[in-house]
């Protein structure tokens, strides 16, 4: 078969800020904002740092419980494979998320967001499927995914008391 070299496209992704602050001894406490900047049907965030422990993490506003224990540390197992959230965003619905990490902890988030609008997107020329090609159950089918990382702990914290 001959392989075609496709131009790069620069799709938008989102929006993201990150505000830290040293919180309680030995923490960094973070609040991230994430703004989808096209329709988007799946926000997927993972941690790269296996090794990372997130405490008292929310979800706008919610309390993600990961034990039994509601002052239990969230942190992965094998399978979690470093997965922390799937969100499924409404009308370019703004994702905040609010945790704690250790101070010397700094690790790197990955952010896949997913819109299923491969095969009609006005930005791309994709050839509609042949009936007889289905699509694969449970995979992102006919998306467009655009992947960011979001680095923590390369900011400068402020004790608050510095405000």
């Amino acid at each position: 078969e001959d392989e075609q070299e496709t131009e790069a496209k620069d799709i938008p992704g989102a929006g993201v800020k990150v505000k830290q602050e040293v919180s309680e001894a030995g923490y960094t406490a973070y609040q991230l904002k994430i703004v989808p900047h096209r329709e988007l049907n799946r926000l997927i965030l993972f941690s790269l740092d296996k090794q990372a422990t997130f405490k008292e993490l929310t979800v706008n506003g919610i309390a993600a419980r990961h034990s039994d224990k509601p002052s239990a540390m969230y942190t992965f197992s094998q399978e979690d494979k470093q997965h922390l959230l799937t969100y499924y965003p409404v009308n370019r619905d703004t994702l905040r998320i609010e945790f704690k990490l250790p101070l010397e902890q700094f690790s790197t988030l990955q952010l896949y967001g997913a819109s299923y609008d491969l095969l009609d997107n006005p930005w791309l020329e994709v050839s509609p499927r042949a009936k007889e090609m289905i699509p694969r159950p449970f995979t992102l089918n006919d998306a467009i995914i655009t992947v960011q990382e979001i680095e923590l702990g390369n900011q400068k914290a402020i004790a608050p008391d510095q405000e």
